[in-house]
């Protein structure tokens, strides 16, 4: 009896499950990806704890913790896993399409994808010549394998994303996201106050969240997209909105914050290159809310002294010439630059071309080895130091680092492509004709121009998926929005 019960109650499940699955129009490759992006969100941040970001103690699971001698992650199973699931369903399908050939049509991405390849073949030349015995294959395949991850992310995207339907059930999935991980926050911030979680703690206010907070780019940018073009946003959105950024100011991180400010005003300039709005008209429209959002984060500011003061300081330390930004990792910063340059004087030719992906820098000036008391990154470099080298991996200095990897032409490339992509596709919005498709569309393109700028360092592997799922639904829209126009015509 018991067990006729438990048979029905299961199938009565399963039923339930595809009827739902099929009320939503999802396929299984949708459920899968979609299942990625949700463990990426959760599973993948950088350890807060200060012991675990100094290397001692175990930082816990994550998706990208190396198992088999260092080399395979519960990433790279699950990530390769659906990629050839998706290659075997089509070469089985009736009929067959060439998956290669949908995702290699943009000519500009590919551009992009061809200067990041020829910069790690740059790289392994410079290794090679000047660097052989400074190698070490795990400094080589920690920058390697997140531009692979890149790559395949978008080939995924663009194979899976192929409707204007599934183009939105994904930006769906960006906004539950994002809603669920405000829930999260709200709970770590309840278990740090009540000690059961220890944290960095950055001017006496704790981190709640930390990579977590990339997985708000896209919502943010879209709600504004909403505001500046004078679109409802709704209630639960405006909420959702100020929750979202109220967690990234209380990140006290001067990159949250740079990264922030320069996305919200990326949306209005897109909007504006896509004849969407013009300054003017965002302003106006856009001008209860700007009052509301400053008299209420200011309130609580006040209500919160220490934030606000924190919050203060973390702004001071964004020049790095400063008191606070001189103290605050600003020295170590200056010195790095300096490396950068006299690093490139060495070798008068890696002006032009740079030293390459995953390749080394020797340091000419010694570094500060300060550990953990301006930020635990530093705890890598002393390790080094004091095992005795003098050779290392990355840098700490965007858009520096980029010139030391690419070289002028390289730089003068990767420029072109942001100004290609800029002009691409903002002429694309221009002609879609969904509205909310277009908003998307205009945070998507913002979200792309410094990733592709910065990329190619020390370049966390979500930051180049995210940069690969970007890229992947602009170009799913302009492939669906092409074939919308051929079914019309």
């Amino acid at each position: 009896m018991r067990s006729c019960i438990c048979e029905h109650s299961l199938n009565y499940f399963q039923g339930a499950v595809f009827k739902l699955l099929k009320a939503l129009r999802l396929n299984k490759f949708q459920i899968l990806l979609y299942g990625l992006y949700i463990m990426l969100a959760f599973l993948s941040s950088a350890p807060t704890n200060p012991e675990a970001r100094a290397g001692l103690e175990d930082a816990g699971y994550n998706l990208f913790r190396r198992y088999v001698g260092g080399v395979i992650s519960t990433w790279d199973v699950l990530f390769f896993s659906l990629i050839f699931l998706l290659l075997v369903n089509n070469m089985c399908s009736k009929n067959p399409v060439n998956l290669l050939h949908r995702a290699v049509q943009n000519k500009v991405i590919m551009l992009y994808f061809k200067v990041l390849a020829l910069s790690v073949v740059v790289g392994l030349f410079v290794i090679t010549c000047t660097q052989v015995d400074a190698f070490s294959f795990t400094d080589w395949f920690r920058p390697v394998v997140p531009i692979l991850y890149l790559y395949l992310t978008y080939f995924l995207v663009v194979n899976v994303i192929d409707t204007k339907e599934k183009f939105f059930q994904t930006f769906k999935l960006f906004e539950i996201t994002a809603f669920a991980l405000v829930i999260y926050g709200f709970f770590r911030l309840k278990a740090i106050l009540t000690g059961n979680i220890t944290t960095l703690m950055v001017e006496g206010i704790p981190i709640i969240l930390y990579s977590e907070l990339l997985y708000f780019d896209l919502p943010i940018c879209v709600y504004f997209a909403h505001i500046w073009c004078g679109k409802k946003l709704g209630l639960p959105r405006i909420i959702l909105l100020l929750l979202m950024i109220g967690f990234i100011l209380a990140s006290t991180r001067r990159f949250n914050y740079i990264l922030l400010t320069i996305n919200v005003m990326l949306v209005l300039l897109v909007a504006r290159r896509a004849s969407l709005v013009t300054f003017k008209e965002a302003f106006v429209r856009s001008r209860y809310f700007i009052v509301l959002s400053l008299v209420g984060f200011a309130t609580i500011l006040i209500a919160v002294p220490e934030l606000a003061e924190a919050i203060w300081f973390a702004i001071g330390t964004i020049n790095m010439f400063s008191t606070a930004g001189f103290s605050y990792t600003g020295e170590f910063r200056i010195i790095q630059i300096e490396n950068i340059f006299l690093n490139l004087w060495q070798f008068p030719i890696t002006l032009l071309f740079g030293f390459g992906i995953a390749s080394k820098w020797h340091m000419l000036k010694d570094l500060p080895t300060t550990i953990d008391e301006v930020g635990a990154h530093m705890a890598y470099d002393a390790k080094v130091l004091a095992a005795g080298s003098d050779w290392f991996p990355f840098f700490h200095v965007a858009y520096f680092s980029t010139f030391f990897r690419f070289g002028v032409i390289g730089c003068l490339l990767l420029l072109y492509i942001v100004y290609s992509l800029f002009s691409n596709v903002s002429s694309m919005i221009s002609r879609v004709p969904d509205q909310d498709q277009r908003l998307v569309l205009v945070a998507l393109t913002c979200l792309v121009f410094m990733p592709i700028l910065t990329i190619g360092d020390n370049t966390p592997p979500t930051f180049c998926i995210l940069l690969g799922l970007y890229l992947g639904l602009i170009e799913a829209a302009r492939l669906s929005t092409r074939s919308e126009r051929h079914e019309v015509s």
